[in-house]
């Protein structure tokens, strides 16, 4: 009788050549039966479920106790046993011993390191009987996690070749715990008969699998790897190294139109993103993409969603300190472009290149000028010339052709107080030419006649007299363009405001900063008013003092804020361009303030008036003289 026993919980193996073996003679007092028959022992040696393929060293002892008790026979030693897809197989003869007696099993490998490890339970050899032993351990090789081995002993089963009564030998069929199917291959089968080991191979430390694709999750692999999962996670790759370059995933491909990583967001619903880039660290990269190439076109990231509110690429920074970066594209070709956004027509109208909301910016950067930013706290900001040493960051707006070839439209010089030039007229809806005076009274309001404050020439007041010498012009009501109300006359008024928001600013607090910006600006129109200097701006009238007719200039009045006919020299805000006859109201003025003469129907009139008076001045002197006839 030939009893098979399996060093592998669910395993069953390729027979080999027996290995034999020789063993040392029992301890004093151990039990000697009149049964003597050779065990044919099959086992396997695995790592994280992958069979072992170095070499291995055995101890197996007989006991007529499951615990403690007294050992049977001799203990059998094989040594630097050669592993076969982590199987061998050995005949082991203990000599005499009886029907039932308990076989125990030590191992280690590599042969020759280390310390033995037993199995534990012991199991019973024997017919009818079957059970498995199980051990788990490290310390064999802790660079490599555990190892495991276990023992099975299965009740046999009988072939015969001839007559029933004469067995030629027994093998193992299974076992009724699960540990081991029928076979006669060289894999590891589980419990539903497939091959689980075909294929894999390991060389020292390295595992590796050479038999297909493997999945997980799904029982057709389409590729090398095939992940399926339904949670929050299909796929967590985790590098620990806490200094130094690595990378959690590494990804390379070297066909002419092949993606090192391509990730898709299937979903044509909802906020799904095709790559999802975070980075923890004060100075990390949510999204790191580079284009190497020397020549030709080149993309650092490029990111693409399908869906109808997807992002194709995302980079969320969330440190709250440091220089962190959700997206970083970088391109090393002199064609290349590190960001390029561009609306592409897809059965729709009206596509958006770049829609984006702004929190903290988009920084830039360049190796010939200046450093910048773009960046949204509430409007859009564009920050350059980050160094004030350079002096050649410009912002330059081009069309007809990339910068150099195509033509220059717009630019806004470097400096504190930076020019602006256009290739092209600027249009508004204004309809005059305003420079911004200070005021003291706040009820000054659009469309007031307003003369100069003798001086102080920078303040204006409401005119309140006839032909008034110190005439200045009209507060605007719709300019379209005012000169003397920029960023000077915000800060200048308040110097209080000025300090609190630079200060917020340098802080970092935006939503502050831009806060207090408002409160200067509003500030600073309530300071001053926009005075008309040239075009057309509804006036406040008078037409007690004369009917007005269009063609007829005008100048200021009696009544305060508004303005008359003119009907002789003086100074003059400009021409009518409306007739109003009676009462106060407002009409279109041609803004032309200076000083006016008569035109010539009144040149002509008042010569005529005063012929007529020099006549008769001469008749009253004869009068007087008695020359009168």
């Amino acid at each position: 009788m030939r009893v098979c026993v399996l060093l592998a919980a669910g395993a069953a193996f390729m027979l080999g050549t027996p290995v034999s073996a020789t063993g040392s003679e029992p301890v004093s007092g151990a039990q000697e039966s009149g049964l003597s028959s050779p065990i044919v022992y099959r086992g396997q040696l695995s790592y994280l479920d992958i069979p072992v393929t170095t070499s291995a060293d055995y101890r197996f002892r007989l006991y007529d106790l499951m615990e403690d008790g007294e050992r049977v026979g001799r203990e059998i030693a094989l040594e630097e046993v050669s592993l076969e897809g982590g199987a061998f197989e050995a005949v082991l003869d203990f000599g005499a011993m009886a029907d039932g007696a308990w076989i125990e099993v030590d191992v280690r490998s590599p042969s020759g390191d280390g310390a033995y490890t037993t199995l534990r339970p012991r199991q019973r050899v024997g017919k009818g009987l079957s059970g498995v032993a199980v051990s788990d351990w490290d310390d064999l090789a802790p660079t490599e996690g555990a190892r495991r081995a276990s023992g099975l002993v299965a009740a046999p089963t009988v072939e015969n070749s001839g007559s029933s009564d004469q067995p030629e030998r027994e093998i193992v069929r299974g076992a009724p715990n699960g540990g081991g199917t029928s076979g006669t291959s060289g894999h590891d089968q589980g419990a539903s008969g497939g091959a689980r080991g075909a294929g894999w191979v390991m060389s020292g430390s390295t595992v590796f699998y050479t038999g297909g694709n493997v999945g997980i999750g799904t029982a057709a692999p389409n590729a090398p790897l095939h992940v399926v999962g339904s949670g929050a996670r299909a796929l967590r790759v985790l590098n620990t190294p806490s200094s130094g370059s690595g990378w959690g995933i590494f990804a390379e491909a070297n066909g002419n139109n092949s993606r090192a990583l391509f990730a898709r967001a299937n979903r044509t619903i909802g906020q799904n993103y095709g790559v999802f880039g975070q980075s923890m660290s004060n100075r990390g990269t949510g999204v790191f993409g580079q284009a190497n190439a020397t020549a030709g076109i080149t993309f650092g990231v490029t990111g693409v969603s399908r869906a109808g509110s997807g992002t194709g690429v995302r980079g969320l920074a969330t440190n709250p300190g440091g220089s962190n970066i959700g997206v970083y594209g970088e391109t090393s070709s002199p064609n290349g472009q590190a960001a390029m956004f561009r609306g592409v027509p897809n059965g729709g109208d009206n596509p958006q290149a770049l829609d984006v909301l702004i929190h903290n910016g988009i920084y830039f950067s360049s190796a010939t000028f200046a450093d910048g930013w773009v960046r949204s706290d509430w409007d859009l900001e564009f920050a350059t010339d980050l160094t004030p040493t350079n002096s050649a960051a410009w912002y330059r707006f081009w069309t007809n052709g990339n910068p150099g070839v195509g033509t220059e439209q717009f630019r806004i010089a470097d400096g504190d107080e930076a020019s602006v030039l256009a290739d092209g007229s600027f249009v508004t809806n204004g309809i005059d030419y305003a420079e911004a005076f200070s005021v003291s009274d706040q009820g000054i309001e659009a469309g007031d006649v307003v003369s100069m404050v003798r001086g102080d020439w920078d303040n204006i007041r409401v005119a309140s007299r006839g032909y008034d010498d110190m005439l200045l012009g009209v507060v605007s009501t719709r300019p379209g363009f005012v000169a003397g109300l920029s960023f000077d006359q915000e800060e200048a008024a308040s110097a209080q405001l000025t300090g609190e928001r630079d200060a917020a600013r340098a802080a970092g607090q935006s939503d502050r900063a831009r806060a207090l910006t408002v409160q200067m600006r509003e500030l600073a129109e309530r300071q001053h008013r926009p005075i008309a200097l040239a075009g057309r701006v509804p006036v406040k009238v008078d037409a007690s003092y004369g009917a007005i007719r269009a063609g007829d200039r005008l100048t200021s009045s009696e009544t305060p804020g508004h303005a008359m006919v003119q009907t002789r020299p003086g100074p003059s805000l400009g021409i009518a361009l409306e007739d109003f006859e009676v009462g106060l109201g407002v009409i279109t003025l041609l803004v032309q303030p200076g000083w006016t003469g008569l035109s010539d129907q009144q040149y002509d009139e008042l010569e005529a008036r005063n012929a007529e008076l020099e006549g008769r001045l001469l008749l009253l002197e004869k009068l007087i003289l008695g020359d009168a006839p």
